[in-house]
C-alpha cells in the first residue's frame, strides 16, 4: 500500500512531466478537460500523439494507485482506462495500437525489454521494473541496470515506485546523496 507521494521530473517528453501532480489529476481526472491539459503540459516539448498518450497513460496509473490499488491493478486499470481513452479520439487512433499490449508488460522477458529514449521503451521499461520488483529500490536499481537511457526511465519509475511505496522507501543512504550535493528538493 502507499504511503506517500514524492515528485520528481525527468527529462524526456514524457510522463515524467506530470510527475509532481498526481493527487491533482486523482481529484480531476476524466473530467472534460484532464487529457487536454495533461497534452498541453506535454505540448510544451513535445507535441506527437505518441509522447502525449504516454503522459496520458503514466498520470492514469497514478490515479489508480491513490485509490489505494496493487501495483499490477494500478498499471492494468490505468492503462486500460488511458488507452479507452485514445481509442475515441480520432487525433490518437493511428498511435493506440503501440500500447495495445503494454498491460501484459510484466509477463515479457527481459531480454525484450529496451530503455533506448524512445517513448514506449521508456514507459514500458519503467513499467516492467515497477512490476518486477517488489521495493522503491530494487525497482530503480532494475530499472537502471537495463542500461541505455537510465535517467528518463528511473525518474518515471520512481514516480510511481515512489507514489506507492512512499517517501520513507527511499534508501536513506541515497536521500543522504542527493542532500549533499545541494538538491532543495531532498530536504
Amino acid at each position: 500500500m502507499h504511503r506517500g507521494c514524492i515528485g520528481r521530473t525527468g527529462g524526456m517528453p514524457h510522463p515524467g512531466r506530470s510527475e509532481g501532480t498526481p493527487y491533482h489529476w486523482h481529484v480531476r481526472w476524466w473530467n472534460p478537460r484532464s487529457m487536454q491539459e495533461i497534452h498541453k503540459i506535454s505540448g510544451l516539448t513535445h507535441r506527437h500523439p505518441l509522447a502525449q498518450s504516454a503522459c496520458g497513460i503514466y498520470v492514469s496509473i497514478p490515479c489508480h494507485i491513490l485509490d489505494d490499488e496493487t501495483i499490477p491493478v494500478s498499471v492494468h486499470d490505468g492503462v486500460e482506462k488511458a488507452s479507452a481513452w485514445y481509442g475515441r479520439h480520432r487525433r490518437f487512433l493511428p498511435i493506440v495500437g503501440a500500447w495495445k499490449d503494454l498491460v501484459f508488460i510484466a509477463q515479457r522477458d527481459e531480454a525484450s525489454i529496451r530503455s533506448g529514449g524512445y517513448v514506449v521503451e521508456t514507459l514500458e521499461t519503467a513499467l516492467w521494473s515497477l512490476l518486477r520488483t517488489e521495493n522503491y529500490e530494487d525497482c530503480l536499481l532494475k530499472c537502471v541496470n537495463m542500461g541505455y537511457d537510465t535517467d528518463s526511465t528511473a525518474a518515471v519509475a520512481g514516480g510511481l515506485a515512489g507514489l506507492y511505496y512512499g517517501y520513507d522507501a527511499i534508501p536513506q543512504e541515497w536521500v543522504s546523496l542527493v542532500q549533499l550535493l545541494g538538491c532543495p528538493q531532498a530536504n
